[in-house]
């Protein structure tokens, strides 16, 4: 049984209560690990992570992802509690902060989701239904505040939009019911994308679940493609790598013969599908289906020409070439990262993705043993976008990575980060 992610400690007693479970011995495991990833661990190294004395880096909590068949996120979370309680006067990072409005809208769309509660308006036949332009602009709105790094503002207006187009999908039909039914598609969307920003994956999962089924409803197939993408994000954040892959190859099998006489908006849900299951495959180490796909979204994107933003995909070369850094960084090939970084201009990129883009300059500068370019990369990242670093479930890992060095520790300039973000996390 997997333990209870609201009931998460720290990793060492996860390590040992989940191999425990699984009948295995301390050398059995550490077996595993070395087959997965790391040659030299040893049942020493297993039983130090489990009394707690050491705490597995990032590729070895990979390695124990598949050895104990645990979410990677999950390890991540418990990696956190654990430097947490080391350091109390600290906040827990991987942990999301917030804000209080923030938070209540996270209430409000799991209520939406779940239960009937935000539904009190299937019994009012005096409340109308938003128009369905009324829909589209407030789409657009959230779907602008996403691209701006606006997570708060995204957060509070989403609620309103899914109950809205929920609202509209049960009292339109024909033509205006399929558009109510596209904007719920949509919003749920929207709704799985800032909540696995922030940390809430389980909710996540369920509002791309929900919204792959209504999008399926209206069979459009750019929309079905785009909710399953979110899919594969949301399975890649519950550290489901091989679940990501096998849907986003079957997602763009299914699109790939429609494609060649496609709009640009079909061409660019293909293209990004194709980067989500390049980032699955990089997680696998699979590193020639990598270069095949990202090779192949390159194709797509410079038949557009430009860098587009059809249904929010932020698709287009420049986004192709920012995934070459990704994919690049979460293989550990740090020196084609650095190769790609020099032909990147991000600067027509919206704000969501650059910014992303700056988190994988510090994971590259920390790789190079950096921590000052780190640092500035961190604060340059704050500037343009200071809700995605205070609130982004990386940008914590980064910054809490940084924190525990010793480099980082004497640098006043991490300090005044760190206390900017655990004043948003006050505000929680």
């Amino acid at each position: 049984m997997l333990p209870d992610p609201a009931d998460i400690g720290a990793l060492s007693e996860v390590v040992r209560n989940r191999r425990e479970e699984l009948g295995l011995s301390q050398t059995d495991l550490a077996g595993a690990v070395c087959l997965l990833d790391r040659p030299t661990v040893t049942g020493n190294d297993i039983a130090r992570w489990e009394r707690g004395k050491r705490i597995p880096r990032a590729r070895a909590r990979r390695a124990l992802e598949e050895a104990l068949q645990l979410p990677i996120h999950m390890l991540d979370r418990a990696a956190a509690e654990q430097r947490s309680a080391r350091s109390p006067q600290q906040p827990a990072i991987g942990i999301p902060a917030l804000m209080a409005g923030g938070a209540d809208a996270v209430g409000r769309i799991r209520s939406a989701l779940l239960d009937g509660s935000e539904l009190s308006w299937l019994d009012d036949a005096d409340v109308e239904p938003p128009t369905c332009e009324q829909l589209n602009h407030e789409l657009d709105q959230v779907m602008a505040a996403y691209q701006s790094s606006r997570f708060d503002d995204m957060l509070t207006r989403l609620p309103a939009v899914v109950t809205g187009a929920q609202r509209a999908t049960y009292c339109y039909q024909g033509h205006k019911g399929r558009t109510a039914q596209q904007a719920l598609a949509l919003a749920s969307q929207a709704s799985a994308m800032v909540l696995t920003k922030v940390g809430e994956h389980d909710l996540a999962w369920i509002a791309s679940r929900r919204g792959l089924e209504t999008a399926e409803e209206t069979g459009d197939e750019a929309i079905i493609g785009s909710l399953r993408r979110s899919m594969v994000h949301t399975l890649q954040s519950h550290g489901r790598t091989d679940v990501a892959t096998r849907l986003a190859e079957r997602t763009y099998e299914d699109l790939r013969s429609a494609t060649s006489a496609s709009s640009e908006r079909e061409t660019s849900i293909y293209g990004t599908l194709l980067l989500a299951a390049s980032m699955a495959a990089a997680r696998t180490a699979d590193r020639s289906s990598v270069d095949e796909l990202l090779d192949e979204a390159d194709h797509h994107a410079q038949q557009l020409g430009r860098d587009a933003n059809h249904l929010w995909t932020a698709f287009g070369p420049t986004n192709v070439a920012v995934h070459r850094v990704a994919t690049a960084v979460a293989s550990d090939d740090i020196t084609g990262a650095e190769a790609w970084v020099k032909q990147i201009d991000p600067t027509d990129l919206p704000s969501e993705r650059r910014v992303r883009y700056l988190f994988d300059l510090a994971m590259i500068a920390i790789q190079r043993n950096k921590p000052d370019t780190a640092i500035a990369t961190m604060i340059e990242a704050e500037r343009h976008a200071p809700e995605q670093v205070h609130h982004h479930v990386m940008a914590q890992q980064i910054i809490g990575h940084l924190r525990n060095s010793k480099a980082g520790r004497q640098d006043p300039r991490l300090a005044q980060l760190d206390r900017r973000n655990r004043r948003s996390l006050a505000t929680t």
